[in-house]
């Protein structure tokens, strides 16, 4: 047996103990879990400025070795849905993975929903990608599907590709508030630029001031 020592990151605490020579970085680090409350899954052991890893086996500690136990946060949108759901978080990834519609759904949507879950039994990625479309979207879809034979047997068919893409392009510009500028100063009033915007007149006179 070997005694060695476990300070806490954050705070003053240190944890004393006494562990089997060849005990292994897994144990110690259960051990160190139940002694301190931490969760054992993101508990990082270090010691000398290298962590203690499982698949190193043996922790190889000598008597008196000191140890620091620092806990890994978790990520930003993990934290919050552990906040928000105080459940394991492998239940609340299954849950976030299920289909759902939201609150204000129209009751046409989930009829729809409910046959395709209940007699077409579809899967769960299908329904999200099927119902977080916009209706009018398939129906844009379908009529165009519906007449791309039309255009085929016209000989139109590359026009037709064509218009649509440039269609698909114009309807999806977006609008601008009042007196939000373009990116593209050839958008807006005076060919105004936005602050800071980089084209050859300001290289140029970057250069003559000699900040480049």
């Amino acid at each position: 047996m070997v005694s060695i020592t476990v300070h806490i990151m954050g705070g003053a605490r240190k944890l004393s103990l006494e562990v089997a020579e060849d005990i292994s970085v897994a144990e110690l680090r259960g051990i160190v879990a139940r002694g301190t409350g931490c969760p054992a899954k993101r508990l990082k052991l270090i010691r000398a400025a290298h962590s203690l890893r499982d698949e190193d086996g043996a922790a190889g500690l000598p008597e008196g070795a000191s140890l620091l136990a620092v806990v890994v946060p978790l990520p930003p949108s993990q934290a919050a849905q552990a906040q928000a759901d105080p459940r394991p978080s492998e239940e609340a990834d299954v849950d976030a993975a299920r289909f759902q519609l939201p609150a204000d759904a129209s009751l046409l949507t989930r009829r729809a929903a409910t046959f395709c879950q209940q007699r077409l039994r579809l899967p769960e990625l299908l329904m999200v990608v099927l119902f977080s479309v916009r209706p009018w979207v398939w129906a844009a879809l379908g009529a165009w599907l519906a007449c791309a034979p039309l255009a085929h047997r016209l000989e139109v068919g590359p026009l037709y590709v064509l218009a649509s893409a440039a269609a698909l392009i114009f309807l999806n510009l977006g609008t601008r508030k009042a007196g939000e500028a373009s990116a593209y100063s050839i958008f807006n009033a005076g060919f105004r630029e936005l602050p800071g915007q980089l084209n050859a007149a300001a290289m140029d006179e970057q250069l003559r001031r000699g900040q480049l």
